[in-house]
C-alpha cells in the first residue's frame, strides 16, 4: 500500500527523533559493505573501505584528483625529501573511509524518498600520511537539524552530521573530521527533476575556451622541492589557479574507485536489503537504483531531482587541497581545511580553483598562514568555499 503524504511526514518526523536519541553514541564503522549486517559494526556505503595506505593506492588517489606531485607517486623522488618515502595528500583519508557526515552509523533511511548529500567536511590533521600506513576508524553521531522553510514546506531538508576519528598503527590520531550531509526528503513518490534546476544546462565549450583549460594545464605551477618559507609570504597574495576539467563521467569513475564505494551483484543487493529506503526505481525499466549512481547516469540524476549527473563533492575538496599542496609544496603541511558545497557541480563543468592569503602568525611556536579559497564553475557559480591553515617553514628554524 503506498505512503500518503501526511503518513510520510510522521514517518519523516520518527525519524529525525530516532537520529537524534542517538547522537554522542561512538560507533565503529564497518569493514567493507559485506556481510551487510556486521556483528559490531554499523554498515554503509561509507564505512573502511581501505585500510592501508599503499604505494599504489596513494598513486591511483592522485589520478583521481588529477595531481601529479612526484612526491605522491616516485619512490626515487620521496627518498630524497625529509620524509624518507612517499606519502599522501591530506584528502586521501577519503580512500580510508569518506568524511563522517555521509557514513556515520549510516542514518537509517528506512523512510522512502530521503537522499542524501555531501554539504561538506571540516578536516584536522596532526599527523603525516606515509605509504604503508595501517587505519582503524572510531565515529561519533552528531544528529539531525532540520532547516525546511515555514513558507516552503517542502521539501523537507536536513543537515545531519558526524565526527570521525582516523587512527594509524602507533595509535596515533592522523585525523579527525567532521562531515555533513544535506538530506532532501522529496516525498513518498518518484520525483520529477526540482523546479529550481529545470533550467540548467550543460555547457557548449568553444574552442578558444578548451584552449585556455589546456593552457592552464600545462603551465600548472607545483612548487614541490622548492620550500616555500614563512617569512617569504604576504598576506593579501593569490594563490596559483588550478583548473579541473571539463569533468567527464570517467572523472566520477575514477574516484568511485579509488575510495573504494563500488559493488557488484550479489554485494549491492545485500547492502540495499539492509538499507531498503535509500532506493530508487528506474522509471525506464522499474530496476532498483542506488542514490550513488547520480554522479554517474543521468538518469539517476533525475529520479533524485537533477537534471544532470553531478560530481563528487568530495573530490571536489581534493580538488581544493590540491591547489593548497601545490603552492606551500613539498615541506608545508595542511592542518586544517574546512570546505561547504555551495552549488550542484554537473558533470560536464569546468572547475577553476583560487585562493589568497587571508593572515600569517606564529601560534604555538609553529609558522603558520590562513588561506581563503573558491571552487568555481565556468559560469562564475560558487560551487565550494574553503578556508584552511598551513605550517610553513621558517628561516630561524631551517
Amino acid at each position: 500500500m503506498a505512503m500518503t503524504l501526511e503518513q510520510w511526514h510522521k514517518a519523516v518526523d520518527k525519524w529525525v527523533a530516532r537520529e537524534n536519541a542517538r547522537a554522542g553514541r561512538v560507533y565503529r564503522p564497518s569493514i567493507g559493505m559485506y556481510p551487510a549486517r556486521q556483528e559490531g559494526l554499523i554498515v554503509s556505503e561509507n564505512g573502511i573501505n581501505n585500510r592501508v595506505a599503499t604505494a599504489d593506492l596513494i598513486m591511483h588517489y592522485a589520478d583521481a584528483i588529477g595531481d601529479i606531485n612526484p612526491l605522491w607517486r616516485s619512490d626515487y623522488y620521496a627518498r630524497s625529501t625529509k620524509y624518507g618515502g612517499i606519502i599522501a595528500p591530506p584528502r586521501f583519508l577519503d580512500c580510508i573511509a569518506p568524511p563522517s557526515g555521509m557514513g556515520i552509523g549510516f542514518p537509517d533511511f528506512q523512510v522512502p524518498g530521503l537522499n542524501p548529500l555531501n554539504c561538506g567536511s571540516k578536516y584536522r590533521w596532526f599527523k603525516t600520511i606515509h605509504a604503508g600506513d595501517v587505519f582503524s576508524v572510531h565515529d561519533r553521531w552528531l544528529g539531525v537539524r532540520e532547516l525546511t522553510k515555514k513558507e516552503r514546506p517542502m521539501p523537507r531538508i536536513f543537515i545531519f552530521e558526524g565526527e570521525r576519528s582516523y587512527i594509524n598503527q602507533r595509535d596515533e590520531v592522523v585525523a579527525t573530521t567532521i562531515g555533513g550531509a544535506m538530506v532532501i526528503g522529496m516525498g513518498p513518490e518518484l520525483q520529477e527533476v526540482s523546479e529550481s534546476f529545470k533550467k540548467m544546462k550543460k555547457h557548449v565549450y568553444t574552442e578558444e575556451e578548451l584552449g585556455k583549460i589546456a593552457q592552464a594545464y600545462d603551465n600548472e605551477f607545483i612548487r614541490g622541492a622548492d620550500t616555500l618559507f614563512w617569512e617569504d609570504v604576504v598576506e593579501g597574495e593569490a594563490l596559483p589557479t588550478v583548473v579541473k576539467g571539463p569533468i567527464t563521467l570517467m572523472d566520477s569513475v575514477a574516484f568511485f574507485h579509488v575510495i573504494g564505494y563500488t559493488t557488484a551483484f550479489r554485494v549491492t543487493h545485500e547492502v540495499y536489503k539492509a538499507n531498503p529506503g535509500m532506493l530508487f526505481r528506474d522509471p525506464e525499466n522499474n530496476a532498483p537504483i542506488g542514490p550513488a549512481l547520480l554522479h554517474v547516469s543521468d538518469n539517476a540524476a533525475r529520479v533524485q531531482g537533477v537534471p544532470y549527473a553531478i560530481s563528487f563533492a568530495a573530490q571536489g575538496e581534493g580538488n581544493v587541497c590540491h591547489a593548497i599542496t601545490n603552492w606551500m609544496g613539498d615541506d608545508g603541511f595542511v592542518k586544517r581545511l574546512d570546505c561547504q558545497a555551495r552549488h550542484i557541480n554537473l558533470v560536464g563543468n569546468t572547475n577553476w580553483i583560487n585562493g589568497h592569503v587571508v593572515k600569517k602568525y606564529i601560534e604555538e611556536g609553529e609558522y603558520l598562514v590562513d588561506l581563503d579559497l573558491k571552487m568555481e564553475d565556468q559560469d562564475g557559480n560558487l560551487i565550494i568555499p574553503a578556508t584552511a591553515t598551513v605550517r610553513l617553514m621558517s628561516r630561524t628554524k631551517f
